[in-house]
């Protein structure tokens, strides 16, 4: 194992490796096209194990007009999109996965007397701990 010293004048060296950081170069870096397709291609990641964690049949609210048994649009409905100028300062690639069906909302947080699924946060969840464990 090899060990990294952080020097006076701001830089890190290691066995004759010097390494000074530039910000504006990671900014770029960020923002760029490769690190859209890789947060895209771990977004895909979490749909395809939402997808497995989804149930066939779901409840969801009678007041609402759907039936008590949902047909598995849930399931079908999940989706990835992703953008370059995202996050909370605009200054990074971003992918999202999202579910569009009408009751996403009620499959994840639940119901008065329902208790809630929550299938999109399980997923992501068990990605960022690694899928190897599942």
């Amino acid at each position: 194992m090899t060990s990294m010293a952080k020097y006076h004048d701001g830089e890190w060296r290691e066995k004759g490796f010097t390494y000074k950081s530039n910000s504006s170069g990671i900014g770029d870096m960020l923002n760029s096209e490769m690190m859209r397709r890789g947060m895209e291609a771990f977004a895909y990641e979490i749909k395809v194990r939402a997808e497995v964690l989804a149930a066939i049949e779901i409840y969801v609210p009678q007041e609402l007009g759907y039936s008590r048994k949902s047909s598995g649009r849930y399931r079908t409905s999940f989706n990835v999109r992703s953008h370059l100028d995202g996050g909370a300062t605009r200054d990074r690639a971003e992918a999202i996965m999202y579910n569009d069906s009408p009751t996403a909302f009620w499959v994840e947080f639940g119901t008065r007397g329902r208790e809630p699924y929550h299938v999109i946060a399980r997923a992501a969840y068990r990605m960022y701990k690694g899928a190897h464990r599942a």
